[in-house]
C-alpha cells in the first residue's frame, strides 16, 4: 500500500444521479459524487487490471479507452452525503484488510442531460473455474437476445428520445432495463439504436471511438494475452450540448492477463477461454454504419 492521501467527497443526490442508479442496477455498488467521480465496489481483478493500466498498459494502448483511473479508496467516515476517504494512488492492496472502492473519474461530469448506453460485450461472462451449474447459467444467458448472433447486448440505457412514447419513460428520459437486451430481436435493437443514436454527427464519432477500442483490445491480446470477460463499452453524451461525447470500455472484474496460464490451472481448453469482445466490437460498427 502506497501513501495515503485525504480526500472528502459529496454525494450526488440529483434526479439524474438517481435515476442512472435505479437503471443501471447499481444497488449500493457504486457511488457518485459531485465532484465528477465515482466509487465502485470492486474484485482483485479489477485492481490489478487498473494498476497495470498505470504502469504498463498505457505505454501500449496510447488512446483513452478506458476509464481514468484515480485510486484505491477507503472510507474513513460518513456524515451525511459528505464521505471522506483515505485515497491509495498507487493502487496496491493488502490481502488482509477489506476490499476497497476503486475511484474513477466519472464519464458524465459536467453533462446536464447525460444520455448512456451500456453495452455488454462478448459471449463468455464467467470466470474461470466457476462452478458447472454457475456456467451453465451463464451459458444460458449468452444464448438469449443479440449475443448470439452479435455477440453483444444491450444492458441498459437512458436517453432523451425525440420519439418518446415508444419507450418507457422516467419523467422526460426513456430507459430501456436487462430484459430488453435479452428478448429484443435484432430489428427492434437496430430500431432502438436510431433512437438513441439520433444525433447524426455523433454517429461516426461513436465509430471511430469503437474502432480505437478495436486497435487498442488487439494490442493487449498480442502483447499481454489478454481477455475480457463481461466488459461493457459504455456509450455517453450530452443531450444538451451533443459536442461532449465519449465512449469507454469498462467492467474489469473478469480479465485474465496471460490467459494460456490461467487456462491450465483451471483445465479449460484456450478455444473455451475466447471472450468475443473484438467480433462484439466489429458488429457495434456494421450496426452503427447501418443507421
Amino acid at each position: 500500500m502506497g501513501e495515503l492521501v485525504d480526500v472528502s467527497l459529496f454525494l450526488d443526490n440529483s434526479t439524474i444521479a438517481s435515476l442512472r442508479g435505479k437503471v443501471f442496477g447499481h444497488d449500493g455498488s457504486i457511488l457518485t459524487f459531485k465532484e465528477g467521480v465515482i466509487a465502485k465496489k470492486s474484485r482483485p481483478r479489477e485492481f490489478i487490471f487498473y494498476r497495470n493500466k498505470k504502469s504498463w498498459i498505457n505505454d501500449l494502448v496510447k488512446e483513452n479507452i478506458f476509464p481514468k483511473v484515480i485510486g484505491l479508496a477507503y472510507i474513513e467516515s460518513q456524515d451525511g452525503d459528505n464521505y471522506r476517504f483515505k485515497l491509495d494512488p498507487t493502487l496496491l492492496t493488502n490481502e488482509n484488510e477489506m476490499l476497497p472502492w476503486l475511484m474513477l473519474e466519472d464519464l458524465q461530469k459536467g453533462y446536464a442531460k447525460p444520455a448512456v448506453l451500456d453495452v455488454k460485450l462478448g459471449t463468455r461472462t464467467w470466470e474461470m473455474g466457476a462452478a458447472n451449474d454457475k456456467v451453465l447459467r451463464h451459458k444460458m444467458k449468452c444464448s438469449q437476445g443479440t449475443t448470439g448472433s452479435l455477440y453483444f447486448r444491450v444492458r441498459a440505457a437512458m436517453w432523451y428520445s425525440p420519439n418518446p412514447d415508444d419507450w418507457p419513460k422516467d419523467g422526460d428520459a426513456s430507459l430501456l432495463k436487462r430484459d430488453f437486451g435479452t428478448t429484443c430481436t435484432k430489428e427492434e435493437l437496430m430500431k432502438f439504436f436510431s433512437d438513441f443514436f439520433h444525433v447524426k454527427d455523433l454517429v461516426p464519432k461513436f465509430i471511430d471511438k469503437i474502432k480505437k477500442i478495436i486497435e487498442g483490445i488487439t494490442i493487449l491480446r498480442q502483447e499481454a494475452d489478454v481477455r475480457i470477460y463481461s466488459s461493457s463499452a459504455l456509450f455517453v453524451y450530452d443531450a444538451e450540448d451533443p459536442s461532449k461525447f465519449d465512449c469507454r470500455l469498462l467492467d474489469f472484474e473478469k480479465t485474465y492477463f496471460n490467459v494460456e496460464v490461467s487456462a491450465k490451472r483451471f483445465n479449460e481448453s484456450i478455444e473455451d477461454c475466447e471472450d468475443s469482445v473484438i467480433p462484439a466490437l466489429e458488429e457495434l460498427v456494421h450496426c452503427l454504419n447501418a443507421l
